[in-house]
């Protein structure tokens, strides 16, 4: 997993709150994603403006929606 979090969103404080709200909603998320695919992915995280202003739940919600899309697409075009 990789994390990108910019001058944009503010300060060292909110930069750093920014990547341990990231890191809590995947770390939350990663044994589903164990159990889910035998596959291994490579995740970049961009933080936004409001990321370090989010619940890590909130960001699991999302970061679970937006992944599951992705794979099933991605084995939509593997199958055919």
């Amino acid at each position: 997993m990789g994390l990108v979090t910019s001058k944009k969103i503010g300060g060292a404080v909110k930069r750093t709150r920014a990547r341990r709200v990231l890191k809590e909603a995947f770390r939350r998320l990663e044994p589903e994603l164990r159990l889910k695919w035998d596959k291994r992915y490579d995740f970049i995280f961009v933080a936004r403006g409001r990321t370090p202003f989010m619940k890590s739940n909130k960001l699991y919600e999302i970061m679970k929606k937006l992944i599951s899309e992705q794979i099933g697409r991605e084995n939509d075009k593997e199958k055919g």
